[in-house]
């Protein structure tokens, strides 16, 4: 069954929810998943192929996770803006293939602390290309 990023993310985080059982509503908003949870309110931006305007769009969010496409220009993206990316607080990627149920998840700030500079870009595409989960 095919399905969508949208689609992808709601069924992703209610399953992340399925212990905690904090969730009471989401909706989506413009490109936005927007989660809320009783402690917390979390944005979902979906965007499958990553461009400079995610950093306009998560200004005033508090919690925030980008969905995009699990591709190879996605990647070089957040190789190239790394340093940008790493300044965001409390941020999620996740690079999502639904049709091939594979994804990536990187937490910048987390990663950045534990990667050396110079071997930061070559474990990030290592992860990428193995597919691994983090």
């Amino acid at each position: 069954m095919k399905m969508d990023f949208e689609e992808w993310t709601i069924q992703y985080v209610k399953h992340r929810d399925i212990f905690h059982k904090k969730l009471l509503a989401y909706k989506k908003e413009k490109d936005f998943v927007v989660f809320k949870f009783k402690d917390k309110t979390h944005h979902y931006l979906i965007q499958k192929t990553i461009d400079e305007s995610v950093f306009d769009k998560f200004k005033d969010k508090e919690h925030k996770t980008l969905v995009c496409g699990y591709k190879k220009e996605n990647m070089d993206f957040v190789v190239k803006h790394w340093k940008k990316l790493v300044e965001l607080q409390n941020f999620l990627i996740i690079f999502v293939d639904p049709d091939l149920g594979r994804k990536l998840l990187l937490n910048p700030q987390a990663h950045n602390s534990i990667a050396d500079p110079e071997s930061l870009e070559t474990g990030l595409k290592s992860m990428f290309n193995a597919g691994i989960e983090v």
